[in-house]
């Protein structure tokens, strides 16, 4: 008990000067951290789970384009939301366009054709798993009744009432509804006639098509067909995720069609082929799909897909970390520390990887609790943390390290108390807390910017840096300091590791002469290696 007793024998005046409030304030907080470690360890995990379960009860991620990258508080945004106000929320399509992988016309009846296989494969999906979705068994007219099960395309799609059919129908725009969707009707009209209906229509603006080139006999070529189907926005399966469910399906049956249909960036020979290909073979066809929920996917997948990247560069700093906090204690292993010193290092510089995901989910699970959405680019600020992480450790070990050698060579035998950890955050709590005010009022101020995808990510950055620094001056000062009492016991335990170090010193002196003389022999066989080495080099070359 009186080893662990903190010393009361130097006023605190004289121990650390007079000093501003916030290094008062960390000098308080060793001496708490002297006396009760591992309370406070226990308390700062319990504030970062409280924190964190922001993550599961108010979670709430925004991918949407719309609501990202365009600015929320601008005249362009206040006229939008007031048409949305007025008119209803506009629809949402789900665009697929087809072209030649050539560049070649696509105005074509076997072109066509295989589109409308494309087209036939997109209004026959069905989700992939089951999903809760509504629907309107009455008709149109009858309100939606939930159901779970298969999603379909006529449940997720804008109808509208067409007076030829006389009900309503899904909302589909291409140049296909001039056969209205039917391959008996497509395949019975003759090449030329096909052409020539398409002419007509795009000259009186009946149908949208991309790269069109019209002849001098008014014969209309175009590079591209789009085929639009509109989503309801404003129908329950919207919100409840069945609409984005259907889209994924339908993108992998696009992908996997019978047909070949490709996606951008692939190039795949098509299953069919006709008298339109020049070389008499085959056509290659490249298909293009977008929409907002596939964007949000693609928006989303990136943090999987460069989730490897992320992991080496986290190991990497941790690996730093480790060798710095290692090379650090070479005194405390001069002193008697042995190899555990350097384990018991590395051990607390991974624990800086302990800190940066503490620091993550808290901060990300407070700003759920206080209204900001993450975003899939928040997962960056994981790098900043790690930079504002590893800063601190190194220079509160560094500080630390310092003053527990100054008591050493004063022969205090006593296991690092108050005055040591006090005096170490005395030191840098000041830099340390004024550094980190600053990073977190940067990031507050681009918090108040208008464009959500740098405010939501400043928002989330700032608050997470605010929990790293509550973390290593709580976990890791605890850390630290059980750490070097750890050490300190060891040493009291195994006193002749002291003298055994001086006799290895003192070995190493008397067989300097031999170690010269083998240098040397050393140094002649490196020139032979080198110049060996350089001749393989010229002959590789």
């Amino acid at each position: 008990t009186s080893l662990c007793a903190a010393p009361t024998d130097l006023p605190h005046a004289a121990m650390f000067g007079e000093s501003s409030m916030v290094e008062r304030t960390a000098v308080r907080l060793g001496k708490f951290l002297t006396q009760r470690p591992i309370t406070v360890i226990m308390s700062s995990l319990v504030v970062c789970c409280v924190l964190a379960s922001g993550l599961v009860f108010r979670f709430n991620m925004e991918a949407r384009s719309t609501s990202l990258y365009v600015p929320q508080h601008s005249p362009l945004a206040q006229l939008r939301d007031d048409m949305w106000q007025t008119f209803g929320v506009t629809p949402d399509p789900f665009i697929v366009i087809v072209s030649r992988s050539d560049g070649g016309n696509v105005i074509s009846k076997d072109i066509l054709i295989r589109a409308l296989k494309i087209h036939q494969t997109i209004v026959n999906t069905t989700s992939a798993e089951e999903i809760p979705h509504f629907t309107n068994p009455g008709g149109s007219s009858s309100p939606p009744e939930p159901r779970s099960g298969k999603v379909h395309f006529k449940d997720v799609c804008l109808k509208h009432f067409i007076f030829e059919l006389e009900d309503y129908a899904c909302a589909v725009g291409s140049v296909l509804q001039l056969w209205l969707y039917d391959e008996a009707n497509l395949r019975s009209a003759p090449a030329a006639e096909v052409k020539r209906v398409v002419s007509d229509a795009w000259a009186n603006h009946e149908i949208d098509l991309g790269g069109v080139e019209v002849s001098d006999s008014g014969e209309v070529s175009a590079g591209a067909i789009g085929m639009m189907y509109y989503l309801n926005k404003r129908g329950a399966n919207y919100d409840t995720g069945a609409t984005a469910g259907w889209e994924e399906a339908a993108w992998q049956a696009v992908r996997n069609t019978p047909s070949r249909a490709l996606m951008p960036g692939h190039r795949v020979s098509a299953a069919w082929s006709g008298p339109d290909d020049p070389r008499g073979g085959q056509v290659d066809l490249r298909v293009t799909v977008y929409s907002r929920h596939i964007n949000e996917l693609e928006a989303q997948a990136f943090v999987k897909e460069d989730g490897h990247l992320m992991g080496f560069a986290v190991t990497a700093v941790l690996g730093y970390v480790c060798l710095a906090l290692s090379l650090g204690s070479k005194g405390e292993i001069a002193a008697g520390g042995g190899t555990r010193g350097l384990v018991g290092r590395i051990f607390l510089g991974l624990s800086c990887g302990v800190s940066v995901g503490l620091s993550l989910v808290a901060g990300f699970g407070l700003a759920c609790y206080l209204g900001v959405p993450l975003t899939p680019v928040s997962p960056l600020v994981v790098f900043t943390l790690l930079g504002v992480s590893v800063d601190d450790m190194i220079i509160l070990t560094d500080a630390f390290d310092r003053l527990e050698a100054e008591d050493r060579e004063r022969g205090i035998r006593r296991p690092p108390s108050g005055r040591i950890i006090g005096g170490a955050l005395h030191e840098i709590g000041g830099a340390v807390t004024m550094t980190t005010l600053t990073t977190a009022a940067t990031f507050f101020t681009g918090w108040t910017c208008d464009l959500p995808v740098y405010a939501y990510f400043c928002g989330c950055a700032a608050i997470s840096v605010c929990a790293v620094y509550h973390i290593q001056m709580t976990l890791f000062a605890s850390l630290l300091l059980l750490d070097a009492r750890r050490r300190f016991f060891w040493r009291l335990a195994h006193p002749h590791y002291h003298y055994n170090q001086a006799a290895k010193s003192a070995s190493k002196r008397l067989s300097r002469k031999n170690s010269l003389v083998l240098g040397a022999v050393g140094a002649k066989i490196g020139k032979l290696v080198r110049a060996g080495s350089r001749m393989g080099s010229g002959l590789l070359l």
